[in-house]
């Protein structure tokens, strides 16, 4: 078992991140688990650090066809032609759903302006190329992060929110400096297929999601993201879950999340079935 230590639940980027972790190694037939110590941090089950390293170091591939469509989510124009083939539908899916008479884009991109979501992934990829796996892994997954990552974020993290998005009177969120954590921004990239586009239609202000406190596989966790919404607090705390959300805030077209809270069904939900 790994403590991911620097993963704690009312740190949206975090929980994403962890989502993340565990589905990279679902892609690399790693059957690990996830779970959530209540209220305290993640731990990743079934697999030791050396093999993580490994698994990341080969993951660092910014030719992947989902970071080459487009720089923008917004510019792209393939829906139709790469839906063709089956393997392009999680990474398509978790961009874009068709809607009539047009391809609507995922409100999880919160990017803007020379921002663009892809261009900015594959910046992150080289950035994280330029130290020790080890070391990147160490900074994202244990120790207390200390946003030394000069280069842009996704929006996920609110502890990397630039003043200028938020201050009267600051820059603009495209001259503030940045300061955020690499390689905890490609693990919540990477969560995203377990957000599809078209969980998250409307025009909510709020994003939520559930945490397993029992260890579980890739599998457990999207099933229990789709079917949270629909149940009651006693019926998640019997199987080992708990309901979390956050606010989504902007400024003019960019993007970013609030800290989150835990909460309950009968609370300010917000998002409505099947959002998360």
């Amino acid at each position: 078992m790994i403590e991911l230590t620097a993963l704690i639940p009312a740190n949206p980027q975090a929980v994403f991140a962890s989502f993340g972790l565990l589905r990279v190694l679902a892609e690399a037939d790693i059957p690990a688990k996830l779970a959530w110590r209540d209220g305290v941090h993640a731990e990743l089950h079934g697999v030791e650090f050396e093999m993580l390293c490994g698994v990341i170091k080969n993951r660092l591939d910014e030719k992947r066809p989902e970071l080459n469509w487009a720089d923008s989510v917004k510019k792209f124009t393939r829906y139709q032609e790469l839906m063709a083939d089956p393997n392009h539908h999680p990474w398509l899916q978790a961009f874009w759903l068709e809607a009539p008479d047009k391809v609507e884009e995922t409100k999880l991109d919160m990017t803007a302006g020379g921002q663009k979501l892809f261009s900015v992934v594959r910046a992150i990829i080289k950035h994280v190329h330029s130290q020790p796996i080890e070391q990147a892994l160490r900074r994202t997954l244990i120790e207390p992060w200390d946003y030394a990552d000069r280069l842009s974020g996704l929006g996920f993290d609110p502890g990397a929110v630039r003043s200028g998005a938020t201050i009267t009177g600051g820059k603009s969120p495209s001259s503030a400096p940045h300061a955020t954590m690499a390689l905890a921004n490609l693990f919540a990239f990477e969560a995203m297929p377990l957000f599809p586009a078209r969980w998250l239609g409307g025009t909510s202000s709020e994003l939520a999601w559930v945490l397993p406190h029992r260890p579980v596989g890739l599998g457990s966790l999207r099933q229990m993201l789709l079917a949270a919404p629909d149940m009651r607090d006693a019926e998640l705390e019997m199987q080992g879950w708990s309901r979390w959300c956050c606010r989504v805030g902007r400024n003019a077209s960019f993007g970013y999340l609030y800290p989150a809270a835990r909460i309950s069904s009968d609370g300010n939900y917000g998002v409505g079935s099947r959002s998360v």
